[in-house]
């Protein structure tokens, strides 16, 4: 089954909003760090995971035209 565009990024935002949480309470409850912002973690989140999700694809895109995959 595929999925559209919207579907797509709705799946991606979802993720990073609940990554941003996770990494919130976790900043904050076992790391003992200053505390941010929700819109400031999800920033750093959507950045940082985006930029993940860009150096993957490019790997496998590399790997697969090498004959790698």
């Amino acid at each position: 089954m595929e999925a559209g565009l919207l579907a797509g990024f709705g799946g991606w935002f979802a993720v990073t909003a609940a990554l941003a949480i996770a990494a919130l309470v976790t900043r904050r409850l076992l790391l003992d760090r200053p505390w941010l912002s929700g819109v400031a973690m999800f920033g750093w989140v959507a950045l940082h995971g985006t930029l993940a999700v860009v150096s993957v694809g490019t790997l496998a895109g590399i790997g697969l035209y090498a004959g790698i995959g």
